[in-house]
Protein backbone atom coordinates (compact mmCIF):
# COMPACT_ATOMS: atom_id res chain seq x y z
CA UNK A 1 0.00 0.00 0.00
CA UNK A 2 1.19 3.53 -0.68
CA UNK A 3 2.26 5.57 2.33
CA UNK A 4 0.10 8.62 3.14
CA UNK A 5 1.95 11.45 4.90
CA UNK A 6 0.43 13.84 7.45
CA UNK A 7 1.83 16.18 10.05
CA UNK A 8 0.87 16.16 13.70
CA UNK A 9 -1.49 18.91 14.80
CA UNK A 10 -1.59 20.36 11.32
CA UNK A 11 -4.87 21.37 9.77
CA UNK A 12 -5.60 23.41 6.74
CA UNK A 13 -9.21 24.49 6.93
CA UNK A 14 -11.02 21.19 7.57
CA UNK A 15 -8.54 18.78 5.98
CA UNK A 16 -5.34 17.13 7.16
CA UNK A 17 -2.19 19.03 6.38
CA UNK A 18 0.89 17.43 4.85
CA UNK A 19 4.56 18.33 5.42
CA UNK A 20 7.18 19.61 2.97
CA UNK A 21 9.46 17.13 1.22
CA UNK A 22 12.93 18.73 1.13
CA UNK A 23 15.13 15.74 0.21
CA UNK A 24 15.22 12.09 -0.80
CA UNK A 25 13.40 10.08 1.85
CA UNK A 26 14.28 6.63 0.50
CA UNK A 27 16.63 4.78 2.88
CA UNK A 28 17.08 1.61 0.84
CA UNK A 29 18.19 -1.69 2.35
CA UNK A 30 16.37 -4.71 3.71
CA UNK A 31 13.15 -4.61 5.72
CA UNK A 32 14.93 -5.77 8.89
CA UNK A 33 17.50 -2.96 8.65
CA UNK A 34 14.76 -0.36 8.14
CA UNK A 35 12.30 -1.27 10.94
CA UNK A 36 13.34 1.71 13.09
CA UNK A 37 13.80 4.11 10.17
CA UNK A 38 11.74 3.19 7.10
CA UNK A 39 12.47 6.53 5.45
CA UNK A 40 14.82 9.46 6.14
CA UNK A 41 13.07 11.72 8.65
CA UNK A 42 15.31 14.69 7.79
CA UNK A 43 13.81 14.73 4.29
CA UNK A 44 10.58 16.20 5.71
CA UNK A 45 9.84 19.60 7.21
CA UNK A 46 6.75 20.91 9.00
CA UNK A 47 4.50 23.15 6.90
CA UNK A 48 3.27 26.35 8.53
CA UNK A 49 -0.37 26.81 9.52
CA UNK A 50 -2.67 27.12 6.48
CA UNK A 51 0.22 26.33 4.12
CA UNK A 52 0.02 23.44 1.67
CA UNK A 53 2.87 20.97 2.20
CA UNK A 54 5.08 20.27 -0.80
CA UNK A 55 5.21 16.52 -0.09
CA UNK A 56 2.85 14.41 -2.18
CA UNK A 57 -0.15 12.95 -0.36
CA UNK A 58 1.16 9.47 -1.07
CA UNK A 59 4.85 8.67 -1.43
CA UNK A 60 6.07 6.92 -4.57
CA UNK A 61 7.43 4.02 -2.54
CA UNK A 62 5.52 1.58 -0.37
CA UNK A 63 5.59 -0.11 3.00
CA UNK A 64 7.00 -3.62 3.53
CA UNK A 65 5.67 -6.40 1.34
CA UNK A 66 3.48 -9.19 2.62
CA UNK A 67 4.27 -12.76 1.62
CA UNK A 68 2.02 -15.66 2.52
CA UNK A 69 2.31 -19.22 1.23
CA UNK A 70 -0.56 -21.60 2.00
CA UNK A 71 -0.31 -25.35 1.43
CA UNK A 72 -2.94 -28.09 1.67
CA UNK A 73 -2.83 -31.85 1.01
CA UNK A 74 -5.92 -34.06 1.14
CA UNK A 75 -6.56 -37.71 0.34
CA UNK A 76 -9.55 -40.06 0.60
CA UNK A 77 -9.17 -43.72 1.66
CA UNK A 78 -11.73 -46.52 1.43
CA UNK A 79 -12.13 -48.09 4.88
CA UNK A 80 -14.97 -50.54 4.11
CA UNK A 81 -17.85 -50.76 1.66
CA UNK A 82 -19.67 -47.42 1.77
CA UNK A 83 -17.23 -45.99 4.32
CA UNK A 84 -14.35 -43.64 3.57
CA UNK A 85 -11.87 -41.59 5.53
CA UNK A 86 -10.30 -38.31 4.57
CA UNK A 87 -6.86 -37.19 5.75
CA UNK A 88 -6.14 -33.48 5.48
CA UNK A 89 -3.00 -31.42 6.21
CA UNK A 90 -3.09 -27.62 6.00
CA UNK A 91 -0.27 -25.15 6.46
CA UNK A 92 -0.81 -21.37 6.54
CA UNK A 93 2.20 -19.04 6.19
CA UNK A 94 4.38 -22.02 5.28
CA UNK A 95 7.52 -19.90 5.12
CA UNK A 96 6.76 -18.44 8.58
CA UNK A 97 7.64 -15.00 7.25
CA UNK A 98 6.63 -12.04 9.43
CA UNK A 99 4.34 -9.50 7.79
CA UNK A 100 5.27 -6.14 9.22
CA UNK A 101 2.79 -3.29 9.44
CA UNK A 102 3.17 0.06 7.73
CA UNK A 103 5.48 2.71 9.15
CA UNK A 104 4.15 5.66 11.15
CA UNK A 105 3.62 8.46 8.62
CA UNK A 106 2.68 11.33 10.95
CA UNK A 107 5.45 13.94 11.08
CA UNK A 108 6.58 14.99 14.59
CA UNK A 109 4.96 11.98 16.26
CA UNK A 110 7.17 9.89 18.51
CA UNK A 111 7.46 7.00 16.07
CA UNK A 112 7.67 8.83 12.72
CA UNK A 113 9.19 6.46 10.16
CA UNK A 114 9.13 3.43 12.48
CA UNK A 115 7.36 0.11 12.05
CA UNK A 116 5.95 -0.82 15.43
CA UNK A 117 4.12 -4.05 14.78
CA UNK A 118 2.70 -6.61 12.43
CA UNK A 119 -0.27 -6.53 10.08
CA UNK A 120 -3.31 -7.49 12.13
CA UNK A 121 -5.06 -9.44 9.39
CA UNK A 122 -2.12 -11.84 8.90
CA UNK A 123 -1.70 -15.01 10.92
CA UNK A 124 1.53 -16.50 12.14
CA UNK A 125 2.66 -19.99 11.13
CA UNK A 126 -0.42 -22.24 11.48
CA UNK A 127 -0.67 -26.03 11.02
CA UNK A 128 -3.91 -28.01 11.00
CA UNK A 129 -4.25 -31.79 10.65
CA UNK A 130 -7.61 -33.50 10.27
CA UNK A 131 -9.08 -36.94 9.87
CA UNK A 132 -12.74 -37.34 8.86
CA UNK A 133 -14.80 -40.51 8.70
CA UNK A 134 -17.51 -40.51 6.01
CA UNK A 135 -20.33 -43.09 6.16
Amino acid sequence: MPLNLRQRGGSIWDASQGPHLIGNADQGGSVYNRLTSWFDESAFERALTDELGAAPGTLSYRGPEATNVAFMVSNFFTVAEGKRAQFRFELQNATNTPTFGTPNTTLESGGFGRINGYQHDRDAHFVQIGLRHLF
